[in-house]
């Protein structure tokens, strides 16, 4: 009996830390308006970039900007192709960056917005 408790205080421990560590999930969906100029793979180290979008649609209803920072880990991983100015994206995004520290390879224009928190792109898909 002890061991069957254990393990079903194991596994919803092991739940619940997991889905802490994405914070809250927010969904975009918005235009393309710039890409990092620099990049860096993940090869070695994590690394991730900062793309700016034009709001379209954002369920986090305290954001009110027209454009926003979104921070996406390892995007080369997405393909060469991925990322077009101009097109429309739609992703889920998280306000925490998980378990893993990344390096962002354009800070700079993160900083730029002087956001409450940051926003990690999860899930991403170009619509057109």
């Amino acid at each position: 009996m002890r061991k069957i408790i254990f393990a079903l205080a194991f596994t919803f421990g092991t739940m619940v830390s997991i889905a802490q560590s994405h914070g809250e999930r927010y969904m975009f969906t918005g235009e393309l308006l710039t890409v990092p100029t620099a990049s860096a793979d993940c090869g070695t180290m994590a690394n991730a970039a900062v793309y700016e979008f034009k709001v379209t649609m954002i369920s986090d209803g305290s954001y009110a900007a027209t454009n926003i920072a979104i921070i996406v880990k390892c995007p080369e991983l997405l393909g060469a192709n991925f990322f077009k100015v101009g097109a429309t994206y739609k992703m889920e995004m998280f306000d925490t960056m998980g378990d893993v520290a990344y390096g962002i390879i354009n800070q700079n224009v993160l900083d730029s917005y002087n956001l409450a928190y940051n926003y990690w792109a999860g899930d991403i898909k170009r619509l057109q």
